[in-house]
């Protein structure tokens, strides 16, 4: 997914400056300064070294739901938590706003209601403040996330990197209370412009399903969500994860067609066409952001033999509306549009070959000319000639 120059290299020396000062003012560094080589192997690494093999499920021991609780010297835990995986949901975070964006999506006028569910330090409410389109907004955001002391950090953390980024700092209001489906919020909560849940479905070891999951999140969608809200749910790109949000969005589209409810499926499919990556089990649909790393966040990779040079995820965006998804995103024509969800590859020669994904399902294809896409690249007004084992894409001038 392409991610602007200006939000790749936001997070330079500048950054580590703010990220130091954030850090001493309010006591999370001790002694040491937080980025100095003694602080970050003594009491970061090994921390960011257990983050990232649970998030990649590499350790046999699951976090339990309270692991904010359960960590060691959790005070290390969540600081390091907050300059890492948070800094890198939040860059995934800018990614889909920026997207939103670039296809037309316009957010309410003036004042933009946020609400995160499982929200750790509120990585949908840092990316806002990297947005020129929420420059002007005031923002109203209810974090819920089940750990209060993540959530007190939270607080200070968007305030002062909202005043960091030039942004008016957001009112935010704190939920400390555990989710669990089908009822993810109380029935008396308030209405939202954007609800997030963000690496969720991931953290959800009690029993659960997809149509569990599903009849919450309608419910959601239904009660708590302002006509054109958005409902924006990311989750790691593992193939298992992945397959189990491409699951969820059957069950949600078997829900919302058979009872004709008024929600639309935006991104990143384009529509409410079957997933082609469901057709073979092996498949799964993930997208990933190049950015430009801090100088201690390379520094971490090649001293934990990490790479967070591209951030992948997988995620899924609904919206409270059942007009056409070319009035939501105007920058979107009526008609067949498709999404590129592979790399660009030249196998055993020249010929540059991508798989598209759109109303065929997922196919193999060459394009109309050999200049290199990125993978979420949106194509329309093409036409598709089957040849063989692939496609060819050719301009449609009709």
């Amino acid at each position: 997914m392409h991610l602007s120059q200006k939000c790749s290299e936001h997070f330079t020396q500048d950054f580590e400056v703010f990220l130091q000062s954030f850090a001493t003012e309010n006591g999370l560094d001790s002694k040491d300064a937080l980025l100095s080589d003694r602080h970050l192997h003594r009491s970061i690494l090994p921390h960011i070294k257990r983050l990232s093999d649970h998030f990649n499920k590499l350790n046999e021991i699951e976090f339990k739901s309270t692991y904010w609780k359960d960590a060691s010297s959790s005070e290390h835990f969540r600081t390091s938590y907050l300059i890492s995986y948070h800094l890198f949901n939040t860059i995934r975070l800018t990614a889909i706003y920026e997207e939103l964006f670039r296809l037309g999506w316009q957010p309410p006028e003036k004042k933009i209601k946020l609400l995160e569910l499982g929200a750790g330090f509120g990585p949908a409410l840092s990316a806002m403040s990297l947005m020129p389109g929420f420059l002007n907004h005031s923002v109203d955001a209810a974090l819920v996330e089940a750990d209060s002391k993540v959530l007190h950090l939270a607080n200070l953390w968007n305030d002062a990197f909202f005043k960091w980024n030039q942004f008016h700092p957001p009112r935010i209001r704190l939920f400390s209370r555990k989710i669990a489906p089908p009822r993810l919020l109380p029935s008396n909560a308030p209405r939202f412009d954007i609800a997030t849940l963000s690496f969720f479905m991931n953290e959800l070891h009690e029993h659960w399903n997809h149509e569990m999951l599903s009849q919450g999140l309608l419910q959601l969608l239904k009660h708590h969500l302002n006509q054109k809200g958005l409902l924006m749910i990311v989750e790691p790109a593992l193939k298992d994860t992945s397959r189990n949000l491409l699951e969820l969005r059957k069950q949600l589209l078997k829900v919302i067609e058979s009872k004709k409810l008024p929600y639309q499926i935006l991104l990143p499919c384009l529509g409410h066409q079957r997933c082609g990556a469901l057709a073979k089990k092996d498949d799964w649909c993930h997208e990933e952001v190049l950015w430009w790393r801090p100088e201690y966040i390379r520094k971490i990779d090649s001293k934990l033999k990490l790479d967070h040079k591209r951030l992948p995820f997988s995620y899924l965006i609904l919206c409270k509306s059942d007009q056409p998804i070319h009035k939501i995103l105007t920058q979107l024509q009526p008609g067949k549009t498709y999404r590129q969800v592979s790399p660009c590859y030249s196998p055993g020669g020249k010929t540059k070959e991508f798989y598209l994904c759109g109303d065929f399902g997922k196919q193999k294809v060459r394009p109309m000319n050999q200049a290199t896409t990125e993978r979420g690249a949106v194509f329309q007004k093409v036409k598709l000639e089957p040849k063989g084992s692939f496609f060819k894409m050719r301009p449609d001038d009709s």
